[in-house]
């Protein structure tokens, strides 16, 4: 159905939907399987209180890379999976999802890396708005968070956290620390109506600890 026929139906969901995405962890999930909150159309799975996306199969990025030039995914883990959202799904009267996205990367080979290591969990939400608006308005329907903004045009807005004695905290851009845990929320425009929202959680020069995805998002499944 047409993203402008969906926006003419009720919307299940209110804005606290959208809103839960911004908090980098299950806040979203668990929201719309709370009882009456149910987005109709999105293609979801309800367990144990939380809502799982049913999902395409996984793709290996980096066998994709070795078959294309031998010896180019030395060092390499690259899997990435997409939701199995076939057309865009009204979550309110103004947006609606048009796909999420997780990837997991680990490199030990990087040149721009501490010790050449990076590994990154990320996942991200796709999102179609009915209206044209700035990143900044569009960052602002959370303005309880602290974002930094590039001035450049297509530019980001970037929320830094980092891992401080058992929690997440809210850092400046320079105060990060490679080596240490992070947790980045990054907003995107890609075109008038189109927005992303995604989440990244990094460290160079060593492993992340399984469990902090897993704490973010309990049904993680792509491999450590």
């Amino acid at each position: 159905m047409p993203f402008l026929m969906l926006l003419s139906l009720h919307a299940h969901a209110d804005d606290e939907a959208l809103r839960q995405m911004f908090n980098c962890d299950g806040g979203f999930f668990r929201y719309i399987a709370e009882p009456g909150k149910a987005i109709p159309g999105l293609p979801v799975t309800v367990e144990n209180g939380r809502a799982a996306l049913r999902m395409q199969p996984i793709r290996d990025q980096a066998r994709e890379m070795e078959e294309d030039v031998s010896g180019a995914s030395e060092g390499l883990t690259s899997l990435l999976r997409h939701s199995a959202i076939e057309q865009p799904v009204a979550l309110t009267p103004q947006w609606a999802l048009r796909n999420y996205v997780e990837e997991h990367f680990y490199n030990t080979n990087g040149p721009s890396d501490v010790n050449g290591v990076l590994e990154t969990y990320t996942w991200g939400f796709r999102l179609l708005g009915q209206r044209d608006m700035t990143l900044k308005q569009f960052v602002a329907q959370r303005p309880d968070l602290k974002f930094s903004c590039s001035k450049d045009k297509g530019g980001v807005c970037a929320l830094y956290r980092q891992w401080d004695k058992g929690a997440w905290k809210t850092i400046k851009p320079s105060q990060q620390y490679a080596d240490v845990p992070r947790l980045l929320l990054i907003a995107s425009k890609s075109d008038p109506k189109h927005f992303s929202l995604e989440c990244s959680l990094l460290v160079e020069g060593e492993r992340l600890p399984p469990q902090l995805i897993k704490d973010l998002q309990p049904d993680w499944a792509l491999n450590f």
